[in-house]
């Protein structure tokens, strides 16, 4: 539940490094990394503080007992224990990498010796830096809160790697309390709390917005993230804030996550943002009006192992799901923080079939069932029972759609034996068929 870095591969796959260990997301659910490799020691059970990957398929892992590197195309894996405890890492999109030890030394990783060798740098302490960046021409950023230093990253034809200082950019915003890079672009909060947008080298910043007492008080920020037209705010110490844009600037709104958050990533993929959290585990966020829960039948109270056919929330706010072969599911008031679900099947109701292909709701509440039963189905939501309708057909039988077009007209489409039109009338709120065609 305490995740201190999240990541997201070349393919897809959200990583997340946590204080025992590394999990990586596939879409089905979370896996813990190097269960399967007995020669994989080191990351088992690790604080894995960090985590970056290169265009090559090699993901980087930041831990508390060496850093590790395993190319998720080869399978090729690597330690390097002689960087352990707190240091900074950096991954660059070709490979790259450079890391700041407590010691105030500096590494970058021969890629083609699969080794680490010192580089020569300004020493700077590993609490005084706010981002590392390496962009894709070998340029090496490190922003701290006074300047921003630049170097270029080559090796030599004996393989050496050398940095060699561009430029050193002092912030033209004064010195910084946080910084971010973000896409190309360093988000930078300064010491009066006001955040400005310029590029990864500290040149050219905008101002965004003065920032109100209570996020300055609510210092450190662990992330700072531009969604759109909007910015986010990650606080170590509780939850995140949103700058949404309005038309007269940028207004703070706190967004449901509560606990301390470690970092946030845009995802490649999808419209959605991952939440390293303090406590609840690895999040989500959106700001569309929708989201997406997994309900997974091994919640259930009872045996559901088929597919659904057919699903519908009634006027009730229940939702329905149909299934092919394990009969009805009932989830009453749903909420995906709530389940109370209820199972209908040939043996505890008068379901005709146990293979449901559609759900819906009709007059007074009535919720009509078709399935590869012969005849119809509805359900009564004053008795709380399923009932058959009362009317015989040899061909009215697996009844995949229904539809109730007005108050005496139900029309039922068959999986073979052509439409049917069936009249209706109402006596107490139960309906009763009195013709066919």
């Amino acid at each position: 539940m305490f995740v201190l870095s999240v990541y997201q591969d070349c393919r897809g796959y959200i990583w997340a490094g946590t204080y025992s260990g590394l999990s990586i997301l596939d879409g089905n659910g979370s896996k813990v990394a190097f269960t399967d490799r007995p020669e994989v020691k080191a990351a088992a059970g690790a604080m894995v503080l960090g985590i970056g990957g290169s265009q090559d398929g090699c993901v980087w892992i930041n831990t508390n007992f060496g850093i590790d590197c395993w190319n998720i195309d080869t399978g090729r894996y690597e330690h390097h224990p002689r960087f352990s405890g707190n240091y900074q890492m950096s991954v660059g999109p070709k490979g790259q990498v450079v890391i700041l030890t407590r010691n105030k030394e500096f590494y970058a990783n021969n890629v083609r010796r699969h080794r680490f060798q010192p580089i020569t740098a300004e020493p700077v302490d590993v609490r005084d830096i706010h981002a590392m960046d390496i962009d894709s021409t070998g340029c090496w950023r490190m922003i701290t809160g006074t300047h921003t230093s630049e170097y270029q990253l080559s090796e030599k034809d004996d393989g050496h790697i050398t940095a060699t200082l561009i430029r050193r950019t002092i912030h033209e915003v004064g010195p910084l309390v946080s910084a971010k890079a973000d896409n190309g672009s360093l988000l930078m909060i300064n010491a009066q709390g006001i955040l400005y947008q310029g590029d990864l080298s500290g040149r050219h910043a905008r101002m965004i917005c003065q920032l109100s007492p209570k996020m300055m008080q609510s210092q450190p920020y662990s992330a700072i993230l531009k969604d759109g037209e909007d910015y986010l705010i990650g606080l170590y110490a509780r939850g995140i804030y949103r700058l949404k844009r309005t038309v007269q600037g940028y207004a703070e709104e706190p967004t449901p996550l509560t606990s301390g958050i470690f970092g946030i990533i845009r995802d490649t993929r999808q419209n959605i943002l991952w939440v390293a959290t303090d406590g609840e585990g690895l999040r989500y966020l959106t700001h569309e009006p929708y989201e997406i829960h997994t309900e997974p039948y091994s919640r259930l109270s009872f045996p559901v192992s088929a597919p659904i056919r057919a699903i519908l929330q009634d006027s009730d706010g229940n939702l329905w799901a149909g299934t092919k072969g394990d009969g009805i599911i009932q989830y009453q008031n749903y909420s995906p923080q709530h389940i109370q679900a209820r199972q209908f099947t040939r043996s505890n109701s008068g379901l005709l079939h146990n293979s449901v292909y559609t759900l819906s709701q009709g007059s007074h509440g009535i919720i009509w069932i078709g399935s590869d039963g012969k005849g119809i189905n509805y359900y009564d939501p004053r008795e709380q029972l399923i009932k058959q309708l009362d009317i015989q057909h040899p061909h009215l039988r697996s009844v995949h759609a229904l539809t109730q077009v007005n108050t005496h007209e139900l029309i039922a489409c068959t999986g073979g034996d052509g439409i049917f039109r069936i009249h209706l009338q109402w006596k107490e709120g139960k309906p009763h068929a009195t013709s066919l065609r």
